[in-house]
């Protein structure tokens, strides 16, 4: 991955290139443990993946409701939510459109829309019992998925970022915290101290509301005897004791949250990873 914002060549198939990144919203994600989950049977754990990342796409009101609004605005173009996985890693993103409502397009509320994309799926990962680590940030970036290839400054910090956490949960690169004005009550994430590896260094202090959108069905509440435990490693309780001290915490504040949550599918997914764990 090469960290750049200036003009670059992409040299394929005999053809120059010059791409120049463009300001987006984006997320970086990683699931924990993912390599022993591989060790059981690869071809379930994939096909289990990819249904679950469809099924929350499919279940975001998030693009439904980008599209509306371009089309109250006169029925210009809308953007759209974008998104590359390979192996263990996701990234969604969501780039500036010029042709867009301009209102859709401030960097606040483009920050604002990838959070909430990223609180229904890390929503949806954990309470499943697959742990997900993330990072939000914003700035210009470039994605090619043929061939596979992304670049840009922010993104090379925000995937840092990403590394440096421990726990299940995501937390708001410098670079999206810079973008957002503050004016509202944000439903997407909250002011938090998050957990690292280097306990000297500065935390951030923005943390990915995944709690929220579970709280109204107890039987989601994520399976703590499955992640991280049982575990000899140090690092690796740490990382579950932080998710579930999170979890808790969001849990006795009583937060809005705009959306409804598919509980029949992780109910079902749910059922398939112990299975599949058993």
């Amino acid at each position: 991955m090469r960290a750049t914002t200036s003009p670059f060549a992409l040299h394929r198939k005999g053809l120059t290139l010059e791409l120049l990144p463009t300001p987006a919203a984006f997320a970086i994600l990683d699931i924990l443990g993912y390599g022993a989950l591989m060790g059981r049977e690869p071809s379930e754990v994939v096909a289990l993946v990819q249904e679950l990342l469809q099924s929350s796409k499919r279940n975001w009101p998030i693009q439904r409701d980008i599209d509306r609004f371009a089309h109250f605005c006169g029925g210009v173009p809308a953007p759209t939510i974008e998104y590359l996985q390979f192996s263990d890693t996701l990234l969604i993103w969501l780039h500036a459109d010029q042709a867009a409502p301009k209102l859709s397009q401030t960097r606040g509320q483009l920050v604002r829309t990838i959070s909430y994309a990223v609180s229904l799926t890390l929503a949806s990962f954990i309470s499943t019992g697959i742990p997900l680590r993330g990072a939000v940030g914003f700035g210009p970036i470039f994605v090619s998925s043929d061939p596979l290839f992304f670049t840009g400054r922010e993104l090379h910090g925000t995937m840092k970022l990403e590394r440096q956490q421990v726990w299940a949960g995501a937390a708001l690169h410098d670079s999206a915290v810079s973008a957002l004005d503050f004016e509202q009550v944000e439903p997407f994430f909250l002011d938090y101290s998050i957990p690292m590896s280097n306990d000297t260094a500065p935390a951030p202090n923005f943390a990915i509301d995944w709690v929220t959108p579970l709280l109204g069905f107890p039987e989601l509440t994520p399976p703590w005897d499955r992640m991280f435990c049982p575990s000899t490693d140090v690092r690796v309780r740490r990382k579950g004791d932080e998710t579930r001290k999170f979890f808790e915490t969001l849990a006795g504040l009583h937060r809005p949250f705009p959306l409804q949550f598919a509980k029949e599918t992780i109910v079902s997914m749910r059922a398939r990873l112990a299975r599949l764990l058993s």
